[in-house]
């Protein structure tokens, strides 16, 4: 739930900023697989479940949130 809670708002504020979905998106995703990658390294491990939980968070974003102008 952290995960999807984090990349939705990530992804909201960057959508409202950038005014736009893809790179939005693309950035949030990107910085959600660093994160799994950076755990891979310790002893949590890489979770595709959590990299799922970002991409069902930004993808709420992307549907829901329209970017002011647009």
């Amino acid at each position: 739930m952290a995960h999807t809670g984090l990349s939705f708002v990530l992804g909201t504020a960057l959508i409202i900023l950038t005014r736009d979905r893809g790179s939005a998106a693309g950035g949030v995703l990107a910085l959600g697989l660093c994160k799994e990658v950076w755990d891979q390294r310790g002893s949590s491990g890489f979770d595709a479940t959590d990299l799922a939980a970002d991409a069902a968070g930004v993808g709420l974003a992307v549907v829901l949130v329209r970017a002011r102008g647009h």
